[in-house]
Formats: C-alpha cells, structure tokens, sequence
C-alpha cells in the first residue's frame, strides 16, 4: 500500500477510537446507566462492542478490493503494451548496425519504463524508434531486408491492440 508508515498511525487511531466509545458507552451514556448496572457488565460490553466493530471492519476490509477491478486492467494492458513495443523495437533493432544515441535513448526509456510505468513519451518514442528504423531499411535495400520483411506498427495498429485511455 502506498500509504506506508501512515497506515500504521491511522490503524492505531482506528483502535483506540472504538476502545474509547466503548468506554464512553458504557460510563458516561444513558444506555449503559439503564441497562449496564455493574462494572462486570460495563467492561462485558466494551468486550464485545470492541469485538462487534473489529469484526464488521475486518468483513468490510474483505469484501471492498484494495485495487479497482479498472486499474487492474489498465495495468494488464499496459504491461501487454510494452511487451508487444519491446519486442517490435527488438526486432526492428535486430540489423546489424551499430546502435545510434537516438535509438540507445529510446531503449533507455523503453527499460526505465519497465521498471516503473509507461507514459504517453514513452510510446512515442518507441514509435519513433520504430518509423526510423523502417524507413532506414527500407532505404538501405543492401543490408539483407526487402521492405516486405519490416513491418512498421501504425498507431492505429497499437490502438487496436491496447487502448489508451484519454485523460
């Protein structure tokens, strides 16, 4: 969870707020000088009030996710993303030519992106990459590649495949 030492404070803070109103309950409300006539009964009912709340809090902890079924998509697609432009960037890298700083940069980012997340830079910049890539074999008939052999992801091909949502 991203909320680090501060969940801790606000569990802590959570605790002592129902062990508190059990208390109050019971000493200071009408309710507990009506029904709560010993003291037996009194620490009886902070018992179970405290229990009573622990357990609907653990229940409520269970049934609502921690990570929207949303974002666990975006994710997925994201990551389905990345592998297809990797692996694209690969093979469209795969020539025999020496790597220029245009394309070290792109695959800089492209591992820096998998480290942490994809942004719309990184997407284009890969499709760069990949445009330039093209366009240079099919230039350079010499090295071995017909242009029938590249094939250049269009957007709309990407799109297709994962969509980005606009934000």
């Amino acid at each position: 969870m991203v909320l680090g030492m501060w969940l801790h404070l606000f569990n802590f803070i959570n605790y002592f707020g129902v062990v508190t109103n059990a208390f109050l309950i019971a000493f200071t409300s009408k309710f507990g000088s009506l029904y709560l006539r010993s003291r037996i009964s009194k620490f009886m009912f902070i018992v179970a009030f405290e229990h009573l709340v622990f357990v609907v809090k653990y229940l409520l902890t269970l049934l609502i996710p921690d990570v929207p079924e949303a974002v666990k998509g975006a994710k997925a697609r994201e990551r389905q993303l990345l592998t297809y432009m990797m692996s694209r960037v690969a093979s469209l890298t795969a020539e025999r030519r020496p790597p220029t700083n245009a394309s070290q940069n792109s695959r800089e980012r492209i591992s820096g992106a998998s480290r942490n997340s994809v942004t719309q830079m990184d997407i284009q910049a890969v499709q760069a990459a990949a445009h330039k890539r093209a366009l240079g074999a099919a230039n350079n008939n010499n090295n071995n590649c017909s242009q029938k052999n590249i094939q250049n992801p269009s957007s709309k091909d990407l799109r297709k495949l994962t969509p980005i949502p606009n934000n």
